[in-house]
């Protein structure tokens, strides 16, 4: 494997999937979605299942943006962890929103068994090199216990026996998951079009109006696209 070229693993391992036009005619839509990436394609996805009628467009190609280069992993944790959380949101909202991070992982489990994919389940461990900083761990560890989450404290000894880890003390925590990100966005894809959905790359969108009777998507090619909804992820 190249390492150093800068070609993203995922794209070195599958290479192109699924190929798809560009937009050259105008198309009308129940939802217009904008990129199409693992959230896109998830997006677009559910809303097929559901009976939507679904054009996705993507200024590259499919899949080609940080779905990617995406690390594969799947955590619940947060940009701010769990016990600070709590002191902005209150005990019960900060344990919720980890808790969507649970229910997050089940879903993209079951979604990876209904389209294929090669999920897998794996523990996550949070470690603490400082020991200086032992009482903000141990205040995260019983946080995420108040919150109903399956954790484990790990001493430096249980680090060292069980992970091969030289730290202080850590969280090993029961919920989490791999994923191959770019196989799973084609296979959702591929199930996007089965349904009739329409995939676009290499199509810009440059300006959108809202109107009454829906929102236009002014494409770089010319093409229009005219939505109910439109759905830009992230």
């Amino acid at each position: 494997m190249d390492l150093k070229g800068g070609t993203p693993y995922w794209f070195v391992l599958h290479g192109l999937r699924t190929v798809v036009p560009p937009l050259d005619r105008d198309v009308r839509c129940d939802v217009a979605v904008i990129g199409s990436g693992i959230t896109g394609a998830l997006v677009a996805e559910r809303l097929t299942r559901d009976g939507a009628v679904v054009a996705m467009v993507d200024s590259r190609d499919v899949a080609q943006g940080s779905t990617m280069a995406s690390t594969a992993l799947l955590q619940y944790d947060l940009d701010v962890p769990l016990h600070k959380l709590e002191r902005s949101l209150g005990t019960t909202t900060a344990g919720q929103a980890f808790q969507l991070g649970v229910e997050a992982i089940n879903r993209l489990e079951a979604i990876s068994g209904r389209v294929g994919g090669n999920f897998a389940r794996s523990p996550s461990l949070y470690v603490l090199r400082d020991s200086d900083e032992l009482p903000e761990l141990e205040a995260e560890f019983r946080s995420r216990r108040r919150a109903g989450l399956e954790v484990e404290w790990l001493d430096r000894e249980a680090l060292l026996a069980r992970w091969q880890v030289h730290a202080c003390a850590g969280i090993q925590s029961a919920v989490g998951a791999t994923v191959d990100p770019y196989d799973l966005t084609h296979r959702l894809l591929g199930e996007v079009i089965r349904r009739g959905g329409l995939v676009y790359d290499r199509t810009r969108v440059v300006s959108m109006r809202a109107h009454a009777a829906g929102v236009e998507l002014q494409t770089d090619r010319g093409a229009v696209v005219h939505a109910d909804h439109v759905v830009a992820p992230a």
